[in-house]
């Protein structure tokens, strides 16, 4: 990755694979943002695809022994969430100019499997093909649990 991150104006979208330095090149940049461009830490926004990576750039923000990272507390974005957060938040600070209620996040089982096989049937693709994806993101939260991963 470009040594030169940091010196990008506007909003960034860092794409690579796992090991590649994608945690430590953001907060690198977080860090330039705010100590050496005066950006307030408000107006930073860290989008993460998994929980685990939005804890893991919050970690490495605020370890102390990770000097060219570590920011302290006020210095740090509030809004370090994965896009699904962002999207939850969004849906609950605008409810009232929605047609629809948005109360609650599904957690059961079944509504989540009804509503990937709805997505699916709307993606041209069959019912049952959901159970898939379905069977793989339990498989990756079980593992991460047994085996600690991230």
């Amino acid at each position: 990755m470009s040594d030169d991150l940091h010196k990008k104006t506007g909003p960034i979208l860092l794409l690579a694979g796992p090991g590649t330095g994608k945690t430590y090149r953001l907060a690198k940049r977080i860090k330039h943002l705010v100590v050496e461009s005066k950006v307030p830490p408000n107006e930073i926004t860290v989008i993460t695809f998994t929980a685990a990576a939005a804890k893991q750039m919050r970690d490495r923000i605020s370890n102390l022994e990770e000097e060219e990272l570590y920011l302290e507390s006020e210095n740090q974005p509030s809004s370090i969430r994965t896009m699904h957060s962002l999207g939850l938040r969004i849906l609950k600070d605008e409810r009232a100019k929605l047609p629809f209620p948005c109360d609650n996040v599904v957690t059961n089982a079944r509504q989540q499997a009804l509503l990937c096989e709805d997505g699916a049937q709307l993606a041209g693709f069959a019912r049952h093909d959901a159970q898939e994806t379905l069977n793989a993101r339990r498989l990756s939260s079980l593992r991460g649990k047994t085996y600690g991963h991230r």
